[in-house]
């Protein structure tokens, strides 16, 4: 298996063949000029060369809207009906750092409620990743203990070995099942060419020591720091939208007086009405209380629960946020005050 390889014709052919049946295919695309991690067809362009896409794999496993129930309510009483199986998935193009998502989102998930639309989506998904070619100032996964060619959620990882080609390596028994079932689109030989250097876990910077953010955190919720430390937020939460590891929801109903359908939708504690109570008091008012949750829920709290990290170091929040707030120089400012006293 360590000789395996596959170019870009077949793994489009590959994917091409996958979509056409009832697996459903997510892949990277280009809309106007930008990668993004979406649902294919069997003739959708894929994009293969590209740094980053926008958006992470986690759309796939947890979409942005999700109907999980219908209901009706006749003279006989209120009957309901479920949602029906999920379609096996294949998710190609995500970087070791959306991949060590999935371990972490896992335990939410499956924690005091099994949350079975993650789940079984889990259960049924292979994820083929490919190993970082490029990094820039606002990739920080080696901080969180993570690397640029890291196996943690994949099935099937792929490094480069030439320019239109990767080197194929089976994660988990479930990739290995997959490449022996396609084995046509993979070829056993390797002839790799030069020039393509492996990105390792030392060319990244650390720039930060996790558990001093954890050890601060602790002892400030009050710190007026706070409201300096993220005084341009636009509470906009593009922020959690693009994260491969937030996981807010609300549930609401789609409903007539006699039928309805419950959907879950994507919700963010950056949110003005996140918290918003109905009597009007909304305990996280100001900008700062909402973005100091999220730093904290993320180097706390899940910590505390799950003994992880919920962050990968992605820098997509980074890149995405129209106000300049970088994450990862935040959490340096957060070890620095650590350093200083805590003030």
């Amino acid at each position: 298996m360590a000789d395996t390889m596959i170019n870009y014709q077949n793994m489009k052919d590959l994917l091409g063949e996958i979509a056409r049946g009832e697996t459903e295919v997510f892949a990277p695309v280009v809309r106007e000029g930008t990668p993004y991690i979406a649902k294919i067809s069997s003739d959708t362009e894929i994009a293969f060369d590209f740094f980053i896409t926008a958006n992470s794999i986690k759309e796939a496993l947890f979409p942005r809207y999700e109907p999980i129930l219908k209901y009706k309510i006749d003279k006989e009483g209120i009957s309901t009906e479920d949602i029906a199986p999920f379609q096996p998935i294949v998710i190609f193009g995500g970087h070791p750092c959306d991949a060590a998502s999935i371990p972490i989102m896992e335990k939410i998930f499956g924690w005091d409620y099994k949350d079975r639309f993650y789940l079984e989506r889990r259960e049924k998904t292979i994820i083929i990743t490919t190993a970082c070619e490029e990094f820039d100032k606002n990739c920080f996964c080696t901080s969180l203990g993570f690397s640029p060619r890291g196996e943690a959620g994949s099935d099937i990882l792929l490094e480069r070995n030439s320019k239109s080609s990767w080197k194929v390596k089976a994660v988990t028994e479930r990739g290995k099942e997959f490449i022996q079932k396609h084995e046509k689109y993979f070829k056993s030989s390797v002839t790799p060419e030069s020039g393509y250097p492996k990105i390792t876990e030392k060319d990244i910077p650390t720039q930060f020591d996790k558990g001093v953010i954890k050890k601060w955190l602790e002892g400030n919720f009050e710190n007026p720091a706070w409201k300096s430390l993220t005084a341009n937020c636009w509470s906009c939460s593009a922020c959690t939208f693009v994260c491969p590891t937030c996981h807010c929801f609300d549930m609401t109903d789609n409903a007539t007086m006699w039928e309805g359908i419950r959907t879950k939708n994507w919700d963010a504690c950056t949110m003005p009405i996140f918290t918003l109570h109905t009597s009007q008091h909304n305990p996280r008012e100001a900008y700062y209380q909402r973005y100091r949750q999220r730093i904290s829920h993320k180097y706390t709290y899940y910590v505390d629960l799950f003994g992880v990290v919920s962050c990968t170091g992605c820098g997509r929040c980074s890149r995405v946020c129209g106000a300049g707030i970088n994450i990862s120089e935040i959490l340096t400012k957060i070890e620095n005050l650590a350093k200083a006293g805590g003030k």
